[in-house]
């Protein structure tokens, strides 16, 4: 059975099955919360839901090489916080 409450000004679901830990979202509606923990539910009952992976991240460096490859390629300055984070690891 899925919990809805009021957090602040948003509303959030927790889906809770046996087997899996516990799923949950926020929503600015309470309607957008009841229909996302309606189709979680669904999912998990059929065996659709695969939770998100863990992290295989083990040591500081290893984390700053993702933040390089997925985040700092992205930014406009690029290339001085790459000297940087090069300099760290």
């Amino acid at each position: 059975m899925a919990s809805i409450r009021k957090r602040g000004n948003k509303w959030q679901a927790q889906v809770r099955r046996g087997g899996i830990k516990g799923i949950s979202k926020s929503f600015l509606r309470k309607a957008d919360a009841e229909r996302w923990s309606r189709q979680m539910e669904a999912a998990v009952d059929a065996g659709r839901y695969e939770p998100p992976e863990t992290t295989s991240i083990s040591t500081v460096a290893d984390l700053l090489r993702k933040y390089l490859t997925h985040v700092t390629a992205k930014k406009k300055g690029r290339i001085s916080e790459a000297y940087r984070l090069q300099a760290i690891i």
